[in-house]
């Protein structure tokens, strides 16, 4: 159980829950019953259909006008295909009545002018009330209580559900129903994809597949009305400077876009403050003309705004754990790693390879133990007695006690020697990737020299800002063939929870664009004007002969070349992502809106609004948007000392994005599934590493490229580049990490309410499993006082040895 109490730095609670009523989905007259099911009274009951939870979008099996002036023998072969997709539908409709699931189907007609359109089927899957309270005690759903006597109404106290303990637990506020729109969706898709050896019994159903072998076209969550109009106002149309309502979201959305959203915030919150810092230099390089470095780019204050940053970086990871452990307490998701169910993708794949393992040996298969002796292959997955943690497969093991050994469920694992070697595999196809975007931000950024030799001084101002707007047409280029290749490898390599699938694809992907869109910034930084490229070559204009390019940078002023590299890369980006981000959930929002139905469909009071939520654009998940944001954070630190000023675009995007992306998920998308997680998963490390990075790239800048550090020093220590700079750098550099280290030893991850509430919530728990012991022992003792009351003892009625005692 978690609890805490009304003090306010403990409120980090939910708001008032709503959820949705559906009286606005009416029951359809005349309605067909599931394809020859029966018409019982689980489907298309008024009554019953009052809560829809997940629609499945599919074709009938029915000719469009178009396809029924084809010939003969065409119309005969495509309604073969369909019959035959149609009876996949039709075992999918019998699985899932088959584990107590409500089904409700309707039909939308085509309008006219549509000859080409086939009609499309809506099924809607509905829990009955019964099976989603036993289904909530098999997942142990992590349900709200209900507030004790002496408590505040608005405490926030979860356990996970029992129906033993139902009345304790808290209704929907906004309705009579007992659980909200999440924790149906929760239960919902247990019911259907989970596997059939789960509890209660569940469909096996693995949704995505039939979605990608065009079986059904679609599935969405339905909306939850009142709660989503209720987001609309204090969210979407809210204040971008406001802390988002994160409890609100969580209720309607669950923990993973919540703590997005919620990071995205703290983010941007202290990206404001960084951004009022980065107006001292900047200021000044707009009023001070007479630099005494030559460039109003490079000034006093830099370097000191370039320390503060990396600082900065340290503090802020530093307040969001402490923010999401504060979440994980409030929301009881510590443990959520731990008992997340397994990708309906691992359980297929372990399954084909057992079903081609014995496919291809039948002869090891005449007894299970020469399956288990032949198992040994690494090319092969199994079904085997354990189960899954955060650590990997726990195996029972034959000297456990019988109980265990005989109530273990068997559970799909896969080799994890084939695991590694896919491992290997994909990190070289990523090596190769990040290799050739070496290669072309070398040739592009040399591309420059080519310019101010063809072009003479004409060209030669414009070729930093040609070469800084190729560069950021290929980033964008290739950052769109990552995010398929990626995902394709990335499912490869057989991740067991789409926690860890998630989590190796942002750690990839975030490596990719590392190299893909800091390499130009690094190059400028340390190797232009210092190495020659040995694979670009040019006539020397003194002698005529063939020599290396030596990349300069223009009036040997690279401190400026970052400066306008920075300034286009992360104005393009911003723009584009956003552009990206919002069009095309935009354009299928407005069809949606000038959608209107047929007049057959109006007939039967189908409301519209079931059929726009059809036709909006699928949710894609949070992953890239937390790669981008962990791109811009190393644009903010990694750069700092270059490009102080952009921390106020990042910060101005920022509060741009806040809104966009509420606008997307709240009004553009279709109601995501539930998505579940203990923290920001790899992010976190992703974060770590960008804040210690930018401790040496801004050293390293300032030493090889600012004149302002050097006017820093007596100029008895010569000019640059200097062994004594050097030395003063390195020494510097390493204060700087032991400043980071302290201040993350000091400050502690998890704030001290938290610490003494899980105290509390552990001495509550051992206080009341003694009371019960103590309940139980006092009844022991009074039902043996009483057996030696009646009893009447003789000597004869012991043996010889027995002990009384």
């Amino acid at each position: 159980m978690l609890c805490c109490g009304a003090d306010e730095k403990q409120r980090v609670l939910r708001s008032q829950s709503r959820s949705d009523d559906p009286s606005w989905l009416p029951s359809v007259p005349g309605m067909s019953t599931m394809f020859g099911m029966g018409s019982g009274p689980t489907l298309g009951s008024e009554k019953q259909a009052k809560r829809w939870d997940v629609v499945l979008v599919s074709e009938t099996v029915e000719l469009s006008a178009a396809e029924k002036e084809l010939d003969e023998l065409e119309r005969q072969q495509l309604l073969a295909d369909r019959q035959s997709t149609e009876a996949q539908r039709k075992e999918v409709y019998v699985s899932l009545r088959a584990v107590g699931l409500r089904l409700h189907t309707f039909v939308e007609r085509p309008a006219e002018g549509e000859p080409e359109k086939v009609p499309t089927r809506y099924v809607l899957i509905s829990v009955p009330d019964d099976l989603m309270h036993e289904t909530a005690e098999a997942i142990g759903l992590e349900k709200r209580l209900k507030p004790l006597e002496n408590e505040p109404a608005e405490t926030v106290a979860y356990d996970e559900y029992t129906m033993s303990k139902r009345d304790l637990f808290a209704k929907d506020k906004n309705n009579a129903a007992y659980f909200t729109s999440l924790e149906r969706l929760q239960c919902c898709f247990h019911l259907i994809e989970s596997p059939e050896y789960e509890k209660p019994r569940c469909a096996g159903i693995d949704l995505d597949k039939l979605v990608s072998e065009k079986v059904f076209n679609s599935y969405f969550c339905m909306d939850d009305k009142e709660r989503l109009e209720d987001l609309k106002e204090n969210w979407v149309n809210g204040s971008t400077l406001r802390k988002p309502p994160v409890n609100e979201i969580r209720d309607y959305l669950g923990e993973k876009i919540a703590l997005y959203f919620a990071w995205v915030h703290l983010y941007t919150s202290w990206l404001g403050t960084l951004g009022l810092l980065s107006l001292v230099p900047f200021i000044y390089s707009l009023t001070w003309t007479e630099s005494p470095t030559g460039t109003p780019y490079d000034n006093w204050a830099m370097p000191v705004y370039g320390l503060l940053s990396m600082i900065w970086a340290q503090l802020f990871l530093e307040a969001w754990k402490r923010e999401q452990a504060t979440y994980a307490y409030l929301w009881h998701i510590e443990d959520f790693e731990d008992e997340e169910a397994l990708r309906p993708e691992y359980r297929r794949y372990v399954l084909q390879q057992k079903r081609e393992w014995e496919f291809r040996n039948p002869a090891h298969t005449t007894t299970k133990q020469a399956w288990y002796d032949a198992i040994v292959d690494p090319k092969k997955g199994d079904k085997k007695k354990g189960q899954w943690s955060s650590v990997g497969f726990v195996p029972v093991r034959k000297d456990d006690d019988p109980l265990l050994l005989s109530n273990t469920q068997e559970v799909e694992w896969f080799n994890p020697r084939l695991r590694y070697w896919r491992l290997f595999v994909t990190t070289m196809i990523g090596l190769v990737l990040v290799s050739l975007i070496a290669l072309v931000t070398i040739m592009l950024q040399a591309m420059k020299q080519y310019i101010r030799l063809a072009g003479g001084p004409l060209y030669a101002d414009f070729s930093q800002l040609i070469a800084a707007f190729a560069q950021s047409v290929f980033i964008t280029i290739m950052s769109f063939v990552w995010s398929k290749v990626g995902v394709v490898i990335n499912d490869w390599e057989m991740h067991r929870t789409d926690t860890q699938w998630e989590d190796s694809l942002m750690m990839k992907t975030f490596s990719f664009q590392f190299i893909n869109s800091f390499g130009p910034a690094f190059y400028i930084a340390f190797v232009q004007g210092n190495v020659a490229i040995p694979i670009l070559h040019v006539a020397d204009p003194v002698t005529g002969e063939t020599v290396p390019l030596v990349d300069h940078c223009l009036d040997d002023m690279c401190y400026k070349a970052i400066y306008l590299q920075m300034l286009i890369i992360i104005l393009s980006k911003q723009v584009s992502r956003n552009l990206l981000a919002i069009g095309p959930p935009a354009y299928q929002y407005i069809k949606s809106k000038c959608f209107k139905p047929a007049q057959s469909e109006e007939k039967v009071g189908l409301h519209r609004a079931v059929l726009r939520q059809a036709k909006l654009a699928a949710f894609q998940g949070t992953y890239m948007e937390y790669i981008e944001m962990a791109i811009q954070f190393g644009y903010v630190s990694i750069f700092a000392v270059a490009f102080p000023i952009g921390s106020i675009v990042c910060w101005l995007n920022n509060l741009l994005e806040k809104r966009t992306d509420a606008l997307k998920i709240a009004v553009l998308v279709q109601r995501p599934r539930y998505l579940g997680t203990q923290d920001i998963g790899s992010m976190q490390g992703i974060l770590e590493f960008v804040a210690l990075i930018s401790v040496f790239a801004n050293c390293g800048i300032l030493y090889l490229s600012s004149e302002a550090y050097y006017g820093y020093f007596p100029l008895s220590w010569g000019e640059r580049p200097n062994f004594k700079v050097f030395v003063f750098t390195v020494v510097l550099e390493h204060v700087i990490l032991m400043m980071k280290s302290v201040v993350a030893a000091l400050v502690p991850d998890t704030p001290a309410w938290v610490s003494v509430e899980k105290t509390r919530g552990l001495m509550r728990k051992r206080a009341y499993d003694l009371a019960h012991l103590s309940q139980d022992a006092q009844e022991r003792r009074a039902r043996v006082q009483e057996a030696r009351k009646q009893a009447t003892w003789k000597d004869d009625d012991m043996d010889e040895d027995e002990d009384v005692f």
